[in-house]
């Protein structure tokens, strides 16, 4: 399914089908409402919104999951702050993969907010 392209000319992040790397998408809350918040994808990633949300003593974080390597990000949707994510260390290897390490580390900073029009 192709990514809704909000009045901006940014593709708004789908809910549940995978968002291309090599694109900047605005992402969409849980009511699938485009936020202010901009992320660029790196190439070779297939970034899924699965529509999972994690509280814990804190606030809300939309958990994004990368098809190409399991792996997961964490970030408030409505903000972009407390970005995190995890790595899945693949089946005989001892530690991450270094370029899934490095694309996430491009997604958080990518992180910014551009106002809606």
């Amino acid at each position: 399914s192709e990514p809704e392209i909000g009045p901006d000319g940014i593709r708004i992040m789908p809910y549940r089908y995978a968002a291309e790397g090599g694109h900047t998408y605005r992402l969409a809350d849980m009511w699938g409402r485009p936020t202010q918040i901009v992320i660029d994808v790196p190439v070779g990633m297939r970034l899924i919104d699965p529509g999972h949300v994690v509280i814990s003593h804190g606030p809300a974080l939309a958990t994004y999951v990368d098809e190409v390597t399991g792996s997961s990000l964490w970030l408030e949707e409505g903000t972009g702050r407390h970005a995190n994510y995890y790595v899945e260390i693949p089946e005989g290897e001892a530690e991450p993969p270094s370029d899934a390490i490095t694309k996430f580390d491009a997604i958080i900073d990518s992180i910014r907010v551009e106002p809606l029009p």
